[in-house]
């Protein structure tokens, strides 16, 4: 059987036509498609080698870029009366504010990003639950692509400091401000009672020092009770040495004192006698005048030992006296003794330990008293300075992080897809190019009269 003489592109074909013959017109089937295909294979293939060709391009030509990424919140501006934060930003205003670019007014003229003719992209993305460890849980998670870890950080960390400028540049009758301020004056409060705290850690380490002088002092105070026994001490030792002095001159007066009174004795009796025999009738001058003489010897003799006597008698009385004088002084100066070494013991004892007891409290203010105040004066100024440094408009949350890896561009997948894309449109193309080469005729030809 032979085929009808028609265009490929027009007319019925037999139910016979071979592998070579075309359908009929406007039939479509599997083996038609799959024919076409099969005739520009070539063609697709080729297509397909170059989208792959211009991934691998894409993919070498196209600089890498990093993410960095930071989670942030609205911060707080103020505290209620129990001490809880006050947040007063919406997550809508802040997410708006990044998206358009308002950070750029203060990064332009950063030198380090003088490479950007615009400002670079960063992503703002509200999620609306966000960690639960974090007061007010709702976060807004910001990412933004640049070809260096370090600027992609920057430029994050540089978009949070350029919000938190222009959220408190003209805020002076804010609740930030106002806050901020309260916190300043209380600190400086606090700092002052801490200087007042160390001027009355002069005044005890001054009375301290007074406290171990009078110490010191009690020293002399003994030195001086010391020197008192020693005199009393002294003057016994001498009048015990009188003592013996005179009781050794008594001693030795005693027998001179009974010799005399026995010479004594015998010279009266002696005259007594001579005056009984002499008689006072003789006649005899010679033996008259001798016997006078005599008489008149006898009397000095007794008279001179009469005088020795009552010499040796006063010695003796005013020996004793004296003696007995000198005891009772020495009796008086040991009570006396006795008396300073008791006062000598309980006085200064007494002193000493009401010194110490005030050296002690003293140096136990100083010590525990004073910084223990100090203490709590230093952890309420911290206490401060934490509820100041967490006033800020946009508080971020943990560190800016930026990925080891380029996140772009991901060479195998733009590769594929390129692959894929061009894949398909050498399958479009062909059959495209399959039903211009069939319907040339009919496209081109001109229409004919109505």
């Amino acid at each position: 059987m032979s085929n009808e003489g028609h265009d490929p592109g027009q007319g019925p074909v037999d139910q016979g036509t071979t592998g070579n013959e075309q359908p009929a017109a406007g039939v479509i089937s599997l083996d038609l498609i799959l024919n076409i295909f099969w005739r520009r294979r070539r063609t697709i293939l080729w297509i397909t080698v170059a989208g792959l060709v211009l991934g691998i391009l894409y993919g070498i030509v196209m600089p890498p870029l990093y993410r960095a990424t930071a989670q942030v919140r609205p911060g707080v501006v103020s505290y209620s009366q129990q001490g809880g934060p006050i947040r007063e930003w919406q997550l809508k205003d802040i997410v708006r504010w990044f998206r358009t670019e308002l950070y750029w007014w203060d990064m332009h003229e950063d030198p380090r990003f003088d490479r950007y003719k615009d400002a670079p992209v960063i992503d703002a993305e509200f999620i609306p639950q966000g960690p639960q460890s974090f007061q007010g849980g709702d976060i807004i998670l910001l990412n933004a692509l640049a070809p260096d870890p370090i600027e992609a950080v920057n430029i994050i960390k540089e978009a949070i400091a350029s919000f938190n400028f222009q959220a408190t540049a003209d805020t002076l009758g804010s609740s930030l401000h106002l806050t901020a301020a309260g916190a300043r004056v209380r600190i400086a409060e606090l700092r002052d009672k801490q200087r007042d705290l160390t001027t009355e850690g002069e005044k005890i380490d001054l009375s301290i020092a007074q406290m171990r002088e009078s110490l010191e002092l009690l020293s002399t105070d003994r030195q001086r009770y010391e020197m008192a026994l020693r005199k009393l001490q002294r003057q016994n030792v001498y009048r015990r040495q009188m003592v013996a002095s005179t009781e050794s001159t008594l001693i030795r007066a005693e027998p001179r004192l009974q010799e005399s009174e026995a010479a004594l004795s015998f010279l009266l009796r002696e005259q007594t006698s001579a005056a009984a025999e002499s008689d006072p009738q003789g006649d005899d001058e010679p033996a008259e005048n001798s016997a006078s003489w005599e008489r008149w010897l006898r009397t000095a003799g007794a008279g001179e030992l009469l005088g020795t006597v009552n010499e040796l008698n006063e010695q003796i009385f005013h020996g004793t006296l004296l003696i007995d004088s000198l005891r009772s002084h020495i009796e008086v100066s040991e009570l006396e003794i006795q008396r300073i070494g008791v006062m000598r013991d309980v006085e200064l004892g007494d002193k000493r330990v009401e010194l110490e007891k005030q050296l002690g409290d003293l140096i136990l203010d100083r010590e525990q008293g004073l910084i223990s105040k100090h203490r709590q004066l230093e952890q309420r100024i911290a206490a401060e300075r934490i509820r100041l440094d967490l006033l800020t408009p946009l508080q971020q949350i943990g560190r800016v992080t930026v990925t080891n890896k380029a996140v772009r561009p991901r060479r195998l997948r733009a590769a594929s897809i390129l692959t894929v894309l061009a894949f398909l449109s050498s399958l479009f193309v062909v059959l495209g190019w399959e039903y211009l080469s069939r319907n040339r005729q009919a496209i081109t030809a001109s229409a004919g009269p109505r």
